[in-house]
């Protein structure tokens, strides 16, 4: 090699070590001095600084803890610890053209949205099991449809917890059949009633994870719970925002579980009332997108939530809005859960 090549190369070295220095660098330096993001984003991130002694840069990152319903948090609290946001009415989707919707998609897309509860009302309608919101002309949809949506989402989604609450207008045996039929029966969570709830961990550990509530359980087989006896419901029929408050008008006062409906409707006459909740006879409340809109975003329901849980001195466990995709009710939830500030 000439002297005028070896010349040239310690000058590029030359070079090349005076720019690194000139820029804070280390020429011995083997690992980046930035923090790595393992995992980002819910209860699970995490940021692990190697610089200030944290894995080397051929040590195998440390395991993310598996989540339950998308938050490892959740994991540890038991089921009456959890707010779920529910669909009120989430048969009556916009989807299969209701006369009335109360929701804006179907019921997987409530479900792969967020969604992990399902209020739902089964009638007999020409003899067979169809969901209907008090009237079957009005709209309708097979049971057996929507329980091979539910159970298609807990198969494709193994660490999800979700509760289905029933308007049953049928008896409890004939609704039982059907969640047979539709290979349900396998997930459901059917522990005896005990002092206390499992933790979304056990249930999900256990496969255990469709939980169902029945408003009329009479004759029902073990895992098909009596709503009202271990749940109360704030109103169902207010029609202006001022009408929403805490007092428990349905079911069990004090209770373990507390259903929270933030959703308002237009008074409207029937032969029945709605859901077994309608403040007088001949008096229905049906959905209304206007004023689902004047309650469903965050100050006031958050600020209803806050208000709720300091009345009762616990927390919601579902919180029932009106189209919900348009609405705050799953950052309400997360919020109330101490999942985000």
């Amino acid at each position: 090699m000439s002297a005028n090549v070896v010349g040239r190369r310690i000058q590029v070295l030359s070079f090349s070590l005076l720019v690194l220095f000139a820029c804070g660098g280390d020429p011995h330096a083997t690992h980046p001095s930035q923090p790595v993001v393992l995992a980002a984003g819910g209860a699970g991130g995490a940021q692990v600084d190697m610089a200030a002694g944290g894995i080397g840069p051929h040590d195998p990152p440390p395991p993310v803890a598996e989540p339950c319903n998308a938050w490892p948090t959740l994991c540890e609290m038991r089921y009456d610890e959890v707010s779920f946001p529910a669909a009120h009415a989430a048969m009556a989707s916009s989807a299969v053209f209701w006369d009335f919707p109360a929701q804006h998609v179907g019921i997987r897309e409530q479900l792969d949205d967020s969604i992990r509860a399902l209020m739902l009302e089964v009638h007999a309608d020409g003899g067979k099991l169809k969901l209907c919101a008090e009237s079957c002309t009005e709209g309708r949809t097979a049971l057996s449809t929507e329980l091979a949506s539910v159970r298609a989402f807990l198969d494709a989604n193994p660490r999800e917890v979700v509760t289905l609450i029933i308007d049953n207008r049928v008896p409890a045996s004939d609704v039982a059949s059907a969640f047979a039929q539709a290979d349900l029966e396998r997930a459901l969570f059917s522990d005896e009633a005990s002092s206390q709830w499992p933790t979304l961990r056990e249930m999900i550990d256990a496969d255990a994870r469709l939980v169902v509530f029945l408003y009329d359980a009479e004759g029902a087989p073990a895992g098909y719970r009596p709503f009202w006896k271990v749940a109360g419901a704030t109103t169902a029929t207010a029609s202006v925002p001022r009408d929403l408050d805490c007092e428990i008008v349905t079911g069990e006062a004090p209770s373990s579980l507390i259903l929270v409906n933030l959703f308002l409707g237009l008074e409207s006459e029937t032969t029945a009332g709605a859901g077994g909740q309608s403040s007088a006879p001949g008096l229905r409340f049906l959905p209304d997108e206007k004023l689902a809109d004047s309650v469903n975003h965050d100050p006031f329901m958050s600020q209803v939530l806050a208000h709720c849980a300091a009345y009762h001195g616990k927390k919601a466990n579902f919180v029932a809005v009106d189209f919900f995709d348009t609405s705050d009710v799953i950052a309400a939830t997360q919020r109330l859960d101490g999942l985000i500030p």
